[in-house]
């Protein structure tokens, strides 16, 4: 059930502050644990598999990285729209956001996909290893650009005062 944005301004700020801080810390520990359970399954495939996905680490983290600074930034931008009353606008920004992300992550990973031996090479990747790492990096990168959309919608839920329905989803 999403919360008006008037209780952010209007109810009592001990409240809402521990309302919205659980379900960001539930939401935020969830997507956490993605990492995690990942880690575990391709454990179970061996030493070597476990290794070269260790190294697409700071690649996947750069993509999502930004993606978390433009749904922060997104937050900003909507929050100021709707404290001007201008729901209309916010709608728009948002719109306009979750596309930026979905352009702009896609066009990194592709970017990224077409220069992967440079980059992992790079990072002191053997061949073997690269082999393995082309297997997962390759379904990765396809499925990157759609990891935007909820990213941002979550900021924007947030921006709205929402914070539980990103931690429920």
């Amino acid at each position: 059930m999403a919360r008006a944005a008037h209780d952010l301004l209007q109810g009592d700020i001990k409240v809402t502050l521990r309302q919205m801080t659980v379900s960001l810390i539930w939401g935020m520990a969830t997507m956490m644990t993605f990492n995690l359970v990942d880690t575990l399954f391709v454990s179970r495939l061996g030493t070597h598999p476990l290794a070269a996905i260790s190294f697409t680490f700071p690649v996947s983290f750069t993509l999502v990285s930004l993606t978390i600074g433009l749904g922060i930034g997104t937050s900003a931008v909507i929050g100021h729209a709707l404290g001007r009353r201008q729901a209309d606008t916010a709608k728009h920004q948002s719109n306009a956001a979750i596309w930026l992300g979905v352009l702009l992550v896609a066009v990194l990973a592709l970017l990224a996909w077409l220069l992967e031996d440079v980059i992992f090479n790079a990072l002191g990747a053997s061949a073997p290893q690269r082999l393995l790492i082309a297997k997962y990096m390759h379904v990765w990168f396809a499925g990157s650009p759609m990891l935007a959309i909820p990213m941002i919608a979550n900021s924007v839920m947030r921006a709205n005062g929402d914070t539980r329905t990103p931690a429920v989803l």
